[in-house]
């Protein structure tokens, strides 16, 4: 059934059911299992159901098998459509395992309670990202607040300083209020400063 033929393509497309089975797991399972990106965004661009279910023997969501199988840009796609991690605590082990950064971007996304799972599941709370940024200084630069809340409360530094500055002096610089007050709620300090400058 998987990867899906042009028809099978031309048939979604025209509005057929994204709810196609084999062996009594929908598509969007297979899909995902077997690391199909094209089929997975097709499924869930014509809007399949039941991203967040739980399927096969293993009792699986389809973000865990994708994660499961490392086949990551399904998990970012599925990400996007709106999948939680809220009911796959295995899933987020094991993408806090195979990719230090994706607190980071469920932080740029504000999906809070991604970030909660994966705060529980181990992510590195002050890792760094690519740009040299934690996931408190991306929330903070996305105006991500409940974000910056979770982080804060699970621990995190909020006073690491990058090349840019601390998140609060980085937050201040684009007047992003929302995330200045999480910030200070959380506790920031207000003394830190990048070359002379403060908050």
């Amino acid at each position: 059934i998987l990867p899906f033929s042009p028809l099978q393509q031309h048939g979604l497309g025209a509005g057929a059911s994204p709810s196609l089975c084999k062996n009594g797991l929908p598509a969007i399972f297979l899909a995902c299992r077997g690391g199909h990106l094209a089929s997975t965004d097709l499924l869930l661009a014509s809007g399949v159901q039941g991203v967040d279910d739980f399927f096969s023997d293993e009792n699986l969501t389809p973000i865990e098998v994708a994660a499961m199988g490392d086949h990551f840009p399904c998990v970012k796609s599925l990400f996007l459509h709106g999948a939680s991690l809220e009911k796959s605590p295995r899933a987020a082990e094991l993408l806090v395992s195979a990719d230090q950064t994706v607190l980071h971007h469920e932080a740029r996304r504000g999906i809070r309670v991604n970030v909660e799972a994966l705060i529980t599941a181990g992510a590195p709370l002050d890792g760094i990202d690519t740009d040299g940024f934690t996931a408190v200084q991306v929330a903070a630069l996305h105006s991500r607040s409940g974000v910056i809340t979770s982080l804060s409360f699970a621990g995190a530094d909020l006073d690491l300083c990058s090349s840019q500055g601390t998140a609060l002096l980085l937050a201040c610089k684009e007047g992003l209020y929302e995330s200045v007050e999480a910030l200070l709620d959380g506790g920031a300090n207000l003394d830190l400063d990048l070359d002379g400058i403060t908050p």
